[in-house]
């Protein structure tokens, strides 16, 4: 996520905090995150043959730990701000590509090895909690999520791929239980809708890898206090 995208974030929730602080509560906490991400891969590797185009599809599940602040705005609204300090490393992958294929011999070339992983740093969160009357403590939630891209890899067909932003939106419910000395322990469903993103080989810019149709899934364990 971009410097000038961080600075947002802080600026709204640090406004907003200030502007009802003589009147609202906070909050601070950790999270206990696990996830499901899954997309579509698509790897262009250059010159118009088929063969050098390949699609597949990849899950992968994850966990990490997070930290959140929080303000209500009114006794139903509560915005937030959660962030991960550590990366989730995704699965190393490895594929076996064919080189110097051509349109007149596309079976031509020779087999090299490809290897390529992802970290996802800088996982941050601007959200919204807004309460449901039927059951105290229940909530629905709304947010928008970003985080860095940072691509690792060895590919036998040459090059490297630049790091990306990846941004979406998050929804999903949430309960949270009140405590002693203003303690509080919650648990959260959300679904993320993450935008497609597209990276670019270095020294050949036909070269290409895109994501799309990319989803998460997190189930959160939050414990924290209020001042």
């Amino acid at each position: 996520m971009n410097k000038l995208t961080k600075a947002l974030l802080i600026i709204v929730t640090s406004f907003a905090f200030a502007n009802y602080a003589s009147a609202v509560s906070f909050s601070a906490g950790v999270a206990g995150n696990l996830q499901v991400y899954a997309g579509k891969g698509v790897e262009h590797n250059g010159g118009t043959t088929g063969n050098n185009l390949q699609e597949a599809n990849g899950a992968f599940d994850s966990s990490h730990v997070a930290i959140f602040l929080e303000g209500d705005v009114t006794d139903m609204v509560t915005i937030g701000l959660e962030y991960a300090p550590e990366a989730i490393e995704s699965p190393e992958n490895i594929n076996a590509q064919q080189t110097g294929a051509t349109d007149a011999n596309p079976s031509g070339g020779t087999v090299v090895t490809n290897k390529a992983s992802v970290e996802y740093e800088d996982i941050t969160t601007l959200y919204a909690n807004i309460g449901l009357p039927v059951i105290e403590g229940s909530y629905l939630k709304v947010g928008y999520i970003s985080m860095d891209v940072i691509t690792t890899e060895s590919l036998g067909t040459g090059g490297s791929y630049n790091d990306v932003d990846l941004d979406g939106i998050l929804v999903g419910a949430g309960y949270k239980r009140m405590g002693d000395n203003g303690m509080f322990v919650g648990v959260e469903f959300t679904i993320a809708d993450l935008d497609d993103v597209e990276a670019t080989n270095t020294t050949d810019s036909n070269k290409k890898v895109k994501v799309k149709d990319i989803y998460g899934a997190t189930a959160s364990l939050r414990i924290g206090k209020t001042f």
